[in-house]
């Protein structure tokens, strides 16, 4: 079967010329539709910013000002509050909310020098080398102590006493830590507020005295183990509110003194006294379970004994070496011979920071002195009038 196209090839040319300008005409208009879709989207936008900049800007000007915005708003009390601006005190109401803001800050850099008098003590030698004082300063932009010292040795060499306090310096540490206490709900230690402590020496080892029951000091931590007794049998017209009566009685502490040991000599010590186990020696120390001192300094060798050199790099007193003046040697009035000299001795600023607890400072004889046990022994001295060599 044969078809015979009776079109002429002009007409055929356009036809197809017609169906290429109806293609292109509908993607314009497809295109033209997504633009102005876009278009109403960035102009909803538009609005929506402007609705919300004219909503801040009166929130502000309400906050800040109050009655009636520039734009003639009235400004809702109940919405936005009292203004600001109608304080009287609205300069010491934003000066003391900045300094809230900053107590925390402050309370963490604030320094207690008067922990340096119970500190050098620990540092100045005595017995056949001893060394006094008769002129102190301290640089707080350095952290430096200044003094001008007199040593008198036993032996008759003018310069030992110096030299003692140089490596007695160098080989000595300080101790910072917690006091932690069982919670016997969780099972877990947590630390024990520094203000429930005070410590005190006994037999060179250092007690620490928690005051468990006082305010803020354990109540809601720990109740007392003797009182987790079996819920007695309700009794007839008892009922749920007798049993958080009963609860309640049961997290109640017993008001006492707690003895924690702090200066372990081991790691042993340590164990053995957080298990609860008495520690002998001079005298026998009674640990409660339960209850240890958490160290932030001292680290154990393998062995458990402490590691000193370890310990003294971790939380070491002093920074950098310690400078003396070239001694002036002479003798005093009793016929001593005795070197006056300048020293400068650098501390580390950790030991001053009073958000650092507990801070003892530990000399190479297990030598200390805490914040709450300062036993200064007589260190000063007035400068003798020497005669030279």
């Amino acid at each position: 079967m044969y078809e015979i196209s009776l079109v002429p090839d002009v007409k055929g040319e356009m036809i197809k010329q017609q169906k290429i300008r109806n293609l292109v005409f509908m993607i314009c208009v497809i295109v033209a539709s997504a633009c102005g879709g876009v278009i109403f989207i960035l102009i909803g936008i538009s609005g929506g910013q402007s609705l919300k900049i004219s909503a801040q800007q009166t929130e502000i000007e309400c906050r800040s000002k109050g009655g009636q915005t520039t734009s003639g708003v009235r400004c809702d009390s109940s919405k936005y509050g009292t203004a600001i601006q109608r304080f009287e005190n609205v300069t010491e109401l934003l000066t003391l909310q900045d300094q809230m803001r900053n107590i925390n800050l402050l309370n963490a850099r604030k320094l207690k020098y008067s922990r340096m008098f119970p500190y050098l003590d620990v540092l100045l030698p005595e017995g056949e080398n001893t060394i006094k004082v008769n002129k102190l300063s301290f640089s707080v932009q350095s952290n430096t102590i200044f003094f001008d010292g007199i040593g008198l040795s036993t032996n008759g060499t003018n310069t030992r006493a110096i030299e003692a306090f140089k490596k007695k310096a160098q080989m000595s540490y300080y101790d910072k830590g917690s006091y932690m206490a069982m919670n016997n709900l969780t099972g877990s230690y947590e630390e024990i507020p520094s203000f429930c402590m005070e410590e005190k020496v006994e037999n060179g080892r250092i007690i620490g005295i928690y005051h468990q029951g006082e305010p803020g000091c354990g109540v809601s931590m720990l109740y007392d183990e003797k009182k987790e007794e079996a819920p007695k049998e309700e009794s007839e017209g008892e009922g749920e509110g007798s049993e958080e009566k009963q609860e309640e009685e049961t997290k109640k502490v017993e008001k006492k003194d707690i003895r924690i040991l702090r200066s372990y000599k081991s790691s042993a010590e340590k164990e053995a006294c957080k298990a609860g186990n008495n520690i002998k020696g001079k005298a026998t120390i009674d640990c409660t379970k339960g209850f240890y001192f958490e160290s932030d300094c001292i680290s154990y060798k393998d062995d458990g004994n402490i590691d000193k050199d370890g310990t003294v790099q971790t939380c070491p007193i002093i920074t950098a070496a310690i400078y003396t003046s070239e001694p002036s040697v002479g003798r005093d009035s009793d016929g001593n011979l005795v070197a006056s000299f300048e020293a400068s001795v650098p501390f580390n600023i950790e030991i001053f920071y009073a958000s650092n607890k507990h801070v003892i400072i530990v000399g190479p004889s297990r030598q200390n002195v805490t914040d709450s046990y300062v036993q200064v022994r007589d260190m000063f001295t007035e400068a003798p009038e020497t005669e030279g060599l």
